[in-house]
């Protein structure tokens, strides 16, 4: 064979290799390993792929909207934000928390735009928070026509809210 013909054969295989998320940590403002001390700001922050992940000392009383970015994982938990960059797991029963919400406490909404490439789907994992005292907990929308959306919710707390858990 050519070198040519071993030069293409090389450049087919690396159009195919995914890059990994963009691990981007949210903790509070005396954590001088944190990102963003605000999870709203960091899910703004519209990277290629984002591994969002939170300790379990920031309260959040806002609502979190997801429209369209980026965000591959929203992971809560975590001891510290230098943890939470080594990925080093949170325990099963530390949470971030999501308390007081005049709204649904996190809104979830993506559409066909929001797909990476032609036949893939978009996935989504929400892991790790307490959810409580909120209008409401968690509500997803996906508008595509002929594609798929998976939204993966894993150990979660989701209690005491006024209108509804999941929507």
């Amino acid at each position: 064979m050519s070198p040519k013909y071993y030069l293409i054969i090389f450049f087919l295989q690396i159009s195919h290799i995914t890059a990994a998320p963009i691990i981007i940590t949210v903790g509070e403002a005396q954590d001088p390993n944190c990102d963003f001390i605000d999870l709203q700001s960091a899910i703004n922050s519209d990277a290629l792929s984002m591994d969002i992940r939170v300790t379990h000392t920031l309260v959040t009383d806002t609502g979190i909207f997801i429209e369209d970015q980026p965000v591959k994982n929203l992971k809560g938990g975590y001891n510290n934000c230098e943890e939470a960059a080594q990925g080093i797991q949170p325990l099963k029963t530390q949470y971030s928390l999501i308390s007081n919400v005049d709204q649904p406490a996190i809104t979830v909404l993506i559409s066909e735009s929001r797909r990476f490439g032609i036949g893939e789907a978009v996935d989504m994992e929400i892991t790790g928070f307490e959810i409580l005292d909120s209008d409401g907990g968690i509500d997803a929308h996906y508008n595509g026509l002929g594609s798929s959306f998976l939204l993966e919710l894993s150990h979660l707390k989701v209690h005491n809210n006024s209108d509804r858990g999941m929507n």
